[in-house]
């Protein structure tokens, strides 16, 4: 089964500011505030005042009310896209501002002369008195470099190395990417261009002994290895407030070995409700298990005829098939609330390729999920998963029917079940530093169907435990240049892969903030990290 991440989770904040407790006058006088007194503490080669906008003119004070989002950076009125916005403001476990009582006490603390102040004069300076919070101050200071930073042109380069475990010039493969090219720019805050340009070499081996005896005439593996591929992607990302659209379109890695060079595609769009989100996506994606799957593969097999003397011949020829690619729909429905999420996925495809006989997959994933609030970490979300696919027949063979059709040499069990645990968890260690665990385990059971065409072979049901983990670090080596490293293993069953990469990504202009969202810059290790 193809390994995804089925959900881009980005917990709800714990503590937040809620609308009703802010007012134009704090607001604008805690930006002000903050640009004077950390420009001091923090001094860059960008003012402070280029960097978080403009002073505010009376005229242009903040509606509050119908724009909560606008006062991380007052000069941009697209702010209210904000991606992250999935409450009333998104200020991650932030001090509450001080209701007027409290502000009054703490004036009452602070002077001995509160009495003699007029009732106007307590009010204003209680207003005043949030200025005082630094910590405050401090964390909204944070915050609008991390809204900057999420909007930063960029460009990367890396690596990546995945190894399928499995037959030589069958279901092995090993997938060496040099270099990974990434490229993000953006247009205002609501419009984001991307993409990326793959270098592949590909390695599955050559079949013998055991697989050649097992698959005889139909096996594959006569292409051994190929080298200099290119896969290219390029995408848009349209975002507001509480909706977004995402259109993407690519290849697979080229040139292919089937003559019919498949796409692939995603529309996506995706929108927010108070406590809810909903997205629906139709994708044509490559399936990436097999040397055949991917670009496709030959194999041998002999045609049979009468010469001209009427004497019957047998001739050894050579035929293409593979190039596997999935088109479908996704559907994703997710709850949260109080720390808690109830999500859901719906996936299903039509599967095909070039002579490959077409088969269809249905997916189905809950999840439940407890965010806990843990000073040392930035997300710490853990709880159980379900998961269920399952194929109208195997096509993970490597053999060829009378008819010249095949299998398509990919992960295609009958009712996969997985029951276990998800986890997902990140701390950002310090202003440099950041790192990322998630993943699953938890018990599985699945048939692995019969080779449709051997008429000896019969269906095998496997059960064990299953499990995936993946860890990524990153590492600011300056404000402009970012180090990304990830790992990862996934075990099912007789079924194993890795995976290990490496990229550095330049951004244009000053990266202030250290970011767990800086993984998806990496086309190679952002996939993995979602």
């Amino acid at each position: 089964m193809e390994n995804e991440n089925l959900f881009g989770f980005s917990p709800k904040p714990i503590e937040t500011i809620s609308t009703k407790d802010i007012d134009k006058v704090n607001v604008n006088e805690a930006h002000i505030r903050s640009v004077s007194q950390y420009q001091e503490k923090y001094p860059t080669d960008i003012p402070y005042s280029e960097l978080f906008g403009r002073k505010i003119d009376q005229d242009d004070l903040i509606d509050t009310e119908n724009s909560p989002f606008d006062f991380f950076e007052p000069s941009a009125n697209e702010l209210d896209s904000f991606e992250d916005a999935d409450s009333s403001l998104p200020l991650l476990k932030l001090p509450k501002i001080r209701d007027e009582k409290e502000r009054l006490r703490k004036k009452r603390a602070d002077s001995d002369k509160y009495d003699e102040v007029s009732e106007q004069d307590q009010t204003a300076e209680a207003i005043k008195s949030l200025n005082l919070d630094d910590d405050f101050l401090e964390r909204l200071s944070n915050l609008k470099d991390g809204v900057l930073n999420q909007n930063r042109n960029s460009v990367g380069i890396g690596m990546f190395y995945q190894s399928r475990i499995g037959t030589d010039g069958l279901d092995a493969l090993d997938t060496f990417i040099l270099p990974a090219l990434d490229i993000n720019y953006y247009l205002g805050l609501s419009h984001h261009l991307y993409g990326h340009l793959n270098f592949i070499n590909l390695l599955n081996g050559t079949v013998s002994g055991y697989g050649m005896s097992l698959y005889g005439r139909g096996a594959g593996g006569n292409i051994e290895s190929v080298s200099a591929l290119g896969e290219a992607m390029i995408g848009y990302k349209y975002k507001t407030e509480k909706s977004y659209f995402v259109g993407e379109i690519g290849t697979v890695p080229q040139p292919s070995v089937v003559p019919e060079i498949p796409y692939t595609w995603r529309l996506e769009y995706g929108t927010k409700f108070e406590n809810a989100s909903f997205n629906i996506a139709y994708v044509n994606k490559s399936v990436k298990d097999s040397m055949l799957s991917r670009i496709g593969d030959e194999y041998n097999y002999v045609e049979k005829g009468v010469d001209e003397n009427g004497t019957e011949t047998l001739t050894s020829k050579t035929g293409i098939r593979g190039g596997i690619t999935k088109a479908g729909f996704e559907i994703g429905l997710k709850y949260g609330l109080n720390g808690e999420i109830f999500a859901g996925n719906v996936n299903y495809y039509d599967v095909s390729g070039w002579n490959t006989l077409p088969n269809k997959e249905i997916a189905l994933t809950l999840l439940y999920l407890r965010v806990l609030d843990l000073p040392a970490f930035k997300s710490f979300m853990i709880g159980p998963i379900f998961l269920y696919d399952n194929y109208t027949f195997s096509s993970g063979y490597f053999t060829v029917g009378d008819d010249l059709i095949g299998n398509g040499g990919y992960f295609s069990p009958k009712n996969f079940l997985l029951i276990g645990l998800y986890y997902d968890m990140a701390q950002i260690f310090n202003s440099k530093v950041f790192w990322k665990l998630k993943g699953n385990f938890g018990y599985m059971r699945f048939t692995s169907g019969k080779d449709i065409f051997d008429k000896t072979a019969t269906d095998e049901v496997i059960s064990g435990y299953g499990y995936d983990i993946k860890a990524f670090i990153g590492y600011k080596i300056d404000a402009s240049v970012q180090l990304l490293g990830g790992i990862g293993y996934q075990s099912s069953g007789p079924f194993q892969s890795l995976f290990l990469g490496l990229t550095a990504i330049y951004y244009f202009g000053e990266n202030k903030s250290n970011e767990i969202g800086d993984l998806f810059y990496s086309n190679t290790l952002g996939d993995m990290a979602k």
